[in-house]
């Protein structure tokens, strides 16, 4: 049989499997795009010289995959809305000036050069005004590692922070 065609013969008896397959895990709304991104990759795998692989079980095996993927990318999605949404009553606004503070330049350049794990902790903390106890439940650790962490980075930030006019080290 032509490569063409048993590709498309392929396609034409698997196509709904896979649909209803998506459909009943991830909803009508997302069960197209998840069937496109299967036969997308069946056909980079078809084209690539491995046309005995791409077999109707290969082809489940990958919408199963590909389902696994979107139940995951739609927890953490939620795990982070919830995360944020949860502090959004104990943010700190900005100061309105904030854009015209002669520190703000010194401050960025500090916070720039910090490791990013210090510059999360700060910017959560002191920015964000989120507390201790949130960032230990936001970072899954205990409220004491956070303290410690929080100590280092302010540390971090007194060593790189240089005030305008104050000697660069």
């Amino acid at each position: 049989m032509d490569p063409t065609a048993a590709f498309e013969a392929l396609f034409r008896e698997m196509v709904p499997k896979v649909h209803r397959f998506a459909a009943t895990r991830l909803g009508e709304s997302n069960a197209e795009d998840l069937v496109s991104d299967v036969f997308h990759a069946a056909a980079v795998a078809w084209n690539d010289g491995r046309r005995n692989q791409v077999t109707p079980a290969w082809v489940m095996a990958v919408a199963r995959n590909k389902v696994i993927d979107r139940w995951r990318q739609a927890e953490r999605r939620s795990a982070i809305a919830l995360r944020y949404r949860g502090h959004a009553d104990e943010l700190v606004d900005f100061p309105e000036d904030w854009s015209q503070d002669p520190r703000r330049e010194d401050v960025l350049a500090a916070l720039e050069r910090m490791r990013p794990a210090d510059r999360r902790l700060i910017v959560l903390h002191y920015l964000d005004g989120m507390p201790q106890k949130s960032i230990a439940e936001a970072l899954d650790c205990s409220i004491a590692a956070v303290e410690s962490r929080l100590a280092r980075a302010r540390r971090s930030f007194r060593q790189l922070y240089r005030p305008q006019g104050a000697p660069r080290a």
